[in-house]
């Protein structure tokens, strides 16, 4: 495992018992693949890519694995970070969190209609994930899950 803790451009692949764990990944802006299946040439495919397996499976190995063995995601993320270097992650917020693309910035206006009255009259910007088409906002949603994200990275619970 010696290079994680450095590495900036980080990615992972979560197995189908980390799904959370895959999200909150995204969220913080980590290239962050999610097999929801047992895929033996998913992780064969993200071995090749250089990503950090993650995994609860005490049968997969590699020199680029990190077995996960909590539930809690707070716990999750804590140990992780003892291994990889999440804090220079290449930004929060830039991932669509169910799709692992990279969030393009939208024009306000193509944004009407498309999301709710008030958050249109509200907000100024917005992305949209350019596979499913979900839109973004800053919003409440976006400072809970700030402060949620630090909590997680200094080992709070949350």
């Amino acid at each position: 495992m010696s290079g994680m803790r450095s590495d900036t451009r980080l990615s992972f692949l979560c197995d189908r018992n980390l799904g959370k764990l895959a999200r909150w990944l995204r969220l913080m802006g980590f290239d962050t693949v999610y097999l929801r299946t047992n895929e033996p040439e998913g992780m064969r495919r993200a071995a090749d890519e250089g990503r950090v397996i993650l995994t609860r499976k005490a049968s997969v190995r590699g020199d680029r694995v990190v077995h996960i063995g909590h539930d809690r995601l707070s716990d999750q993320v804590r140990q992780l970070a003892g291994v990889c270097d999440l804090t220079q992650g290449p930004g929060a917020f830039t991932r669509c969190c169910l799709c692992n693309e990279i969030l393009t910035g939208m024009a306000r206006e193509d944004a009407r209609g498309k999301v709710p009255e008030y958050v249109y009259a509200t907000r100024e910007s917005f992305s949209r994930c350019p596979r499913c088409g979900r839109i973004y906002w800053r919003g409440t949603h976006h400072d809970r899950a700030s402060i949620r994200m630090q909590a997680l990275l200094k080992g709070g619970r949350t």
